[in-house]
């Protein structure tokens, strides 16, 4: 029986090595182009809200300073401490982290909202820290697999425009994340990172019928890395592709009175 649990962690570990090894980054690949497109209109004092590792830091080179807020009870479900990530702010909710009001001049926020326990209250509260004139760029998911235990919405363009507004924002642009191909890809490669949950989830023989069957599937997932690459170019046109799209990208400003 111990053999078999080392053999088992063993695999696990390989198997999810080799699968994020050949797994093409579409979903942060779309964002990121989002983002450098308009980064260089962001500018002064910006927050990046549930920033994590900051992947998109490098892109908005005119902002000084870039603060950094995380939410602690979410490192705390994969990591036994708090990384050092030069996080500025520590607070489960946005809402409680102590910036003034009308001190900032703009505020990031990718792949978070849908984890959010109350997305209004969380437009109004980053509107009121914003200066008048400050920016907003959010993205979120539309179509895509829950992904954690506190993942709780899905917003559509319509519906992430409708927040936007009754907070008091102006919305300068609502875009797809991409369309039907993309979203087959995410999903796609969703399914081959939990395929191991749902093999030994079975009885031991559906287990190895499972693994057997899948296996031309495993070898070939490399090739899959190209469709992942001309899907992410693709989906970088596909703007207002809402009813297949994956994610949207918001774009949106406090008004100057």
């Amino acid at each position: 029986m111990f053999r078999i649990r080392i053999m088992k962690k063993f695999f696990l570990s390989i198997y999810s090595g080799y699968i994020r090894f050949f797994c093409f980054p579409a979903a942060s690949y779309v964002i990121r182009r989002r983002a450098r497109k308009i980064a260089d209109s962001f500018s002064g004092r910006v927050v990046d809200i549930g920033a994590g590792e900051q992947p998109y830091r490098n892109e908005f080179r005119n902002v000084n300073p870039y603060l950094v807020h995380n939410s602690p009870s979410y490192y705390l479900t994969y990591y036994s401490s708090l990384p050092d990530n030069r996080t500025d702010y520590w607070a489960d909710r946005f809402e409680d982290v102590n910036i003034p009001d009308q001190s900032l001049d703009g505020a990031l926020c990718f792949q978070v909202l849908n984890v959010v326990e109350d997305p209004a209250a969380f437009f109004v509260h980053v509107f009121r820290k914003l200066k008048p004139g400050g920016k907003l760029l959010l993205s979120t998911d539309t179509s895509y697999p829950k992904w954690h235990v506190s993942d709780y919405f899905r917003f559509t363009d319509a519906g992430i425009r409708m927040l936007a507004e009754k907070a008091g924002f102006r919305v300068v642009s609502v875009e797809s994340n991409g369309g039907y191909a993309l979203t087959e890809y995410l999903f796609f490669t969703r399914f081959m990172k939990d395929y191991p949950k749902l093999l030994f989830s079975s009885f031991r023989l559906l287990s190895i019928v499972g693994l057997l069957c899948m296996i031309p599937v495993i070898m070939a997932f490399p090739l899959t890395w190209l469709a992942g690459a001309v899907s992410s170019v693709l989906a970088v046109s596909e703007r207002k592709s809402f009813s297949d799209s994956s994610g949207v990208t918001l774009m949106a400003e406090k008004p100057v009175l």
